[in-house]
């Protein structure tokens, strides 16, 4: 008798544990995944719309898009993003400096005033060392800036080929 309680008991238990919620699984998902024979476009046109990014008294700096898709990049072959921007107000503004994320991200900027009405750019060139999905930012610090500067997005995926 003790033995068939001990069974069902053990059986009980047993059962009450496979009953219970499994994890939910989608909290450690990963955040991107990585499909190597998937097609994507080779390269993506920024957004078109005009965003107005900093104002300072009379100065408006206006960025042409601040995100730019590099899409599918060879491995060890540097890549270049280039943001173009606007100067719509009436003072010139400088760009005391531009940092990419981490050491993998280059940038160049013009090292003159951008007089009002005047375009210029800023280009960021990832490395492609590391291979898989990337998204790395470079941070713009002009002379309108009040603390912070202007944050850009390069993005795409660096593929190993034979």
């Amino acid at each position: 008798m003790k033995k068939v309680v001990l069974i069902l008991m053990i059986a009980l238990t047993g059962l009450s544990l496979f009953a219970q919620n499994t994890p939910n699984r989608s909290l450690i998902a990963p955040q991107f995944e990585y499909h190597p024979n998937k097609k994507k476009a080779n390269r993506t046109v920024p957004t078109k719309e005009i965003i107005t990014t900093k104002k300072v008294g009379k100065s408006i700096l206006t960025w042409k898009g601040k995100t730019q898709n590099l899409g599918r990049i060879d491995h060890n072959k540097p890549t270049t993003g280039v943001f173009e921007f606007v100067n719509t107000g009436n003072q010139p503004v400088i760009i005391k400096d531009a940092k990419g994320s981490c050491g993998c991200t280059d940038t160049t900027f013009p090292k003159t005033a951008i007089l009002p009405g005047k375009t210029a750019r800023v280009t960021a060139t990832y490395d492609a060392k590391n291979i898989g999905p990337f998204k790395k930012t470079v941070t713009v610090y002009t002379n309108i800036d009040e603390g912070g500067g202007t944050i850009l997005n390069i993005t795409g995926e660096v593929i190993w080929r034979l």
